[in-house]
C-alpha cells in the first residue's frame, strides 16, 4: 500500500508542500497587521468596556460608599473597597438592555451612552462576553482584531465599542 493511492493526490501534496513558504509570508503579514491593529486599539479602546450601568444599592449601609468619587475610594480601608468592588462586578446589580448588560460612557462625554434614571455608569473588573472581548491586554486585543478581520460577529464588537463615547467610531 502506497501513501498516494492515485497520481493526482500526489501532484496535489507536492504542490501545497511547495507553497508553505509563500503561505508562512502571507500569514507573516496577516500578524504583523493584527499587532499594529490590535496595539492601535489598545492606544483607544483600554478599559473602555468594562464601563457599565450599575443599579443603585437599596441598602443604606452601601450607600455611604456609593457616592464615593475615584480619589475617596483609594482612602477606603481594604475590606470596603472589597465590598465595594463585590457589589460593582455583581451582574445582578448591572442595568441591561434585553440580555446584554448595558455599557456606557461617563457622563460629559460627548456621544456616550447614558445610563437610565437609577443607575450610574462605573467600572467593573468584567469584559464582555466572559472576559474575551477587549482592547486591555495585547493578547485579547490581537483576538478581537482577529475576530473583527474575519467578521465574525464585528457588529456585537462594533455595538460594544461605541458605546463609551468614542468619538471617531461614532459618526
Amino acid at each position: 500500500m502506497t501513501a498516494y493511492p492515485s497520481p493526482g493526490l500526489r501532484i496535489m501534496v507536492n504542490s501545497l508542500l511547495k507553497s508553505l513558504k509563500n503561505l508562512s509570508d502571507v500569514m507573516l503579514l496577516t500578524i504583523f497587521f493584527l499587532a499594529v491593529f490590535a496595539i492601535i486599539g489598545l492606544q483607544l479602546f483600554m478599559g473602555n468596556l468594562k464601563n457599565r450601568c450599575i443599579l443603585k444599592p437599596d441598602d443604606m449601609d452601601l450607600y455611604w460608599w456609593w457616592n464615593t468619587t475615584q480619589t475617596d475610594v483609594k482612602k477606603l480601608n481594604e475590606t470596603t473597597q472589597a465590598e465595594r468592588m463585590l457589589y460593582i462586578d455583581n451582574d445582578t446589580h448591572w442595568q441591561h438592555d434585553e440580555d446584554d448588560p448595558i455599557i456606557c460612557g461617563m457622563a460629559g462625554s460627548p456621544g456616550t451612552r447614558q445610563c437610565p434614571l437609577g443607575s450610574y455608569c462605573m467600572q467593573t473588573s468584567i469584559n464582555p462576553n466572559s472576559g474575551y472581548t477587549h482592547f486591555d491586554h495585547f493578547g485579547y486585543a490581537m483576538l478581537t482584531c482577529a475576530q473583527l478581520i474575519t467578521l465574525d460577529f464585528w457588529e456585537d464588537v462594533y455595538g460594544k465599542v461605541r458605546c463609551p463615547g468614542a468619538m471617531f467610531v461614532n459618526s
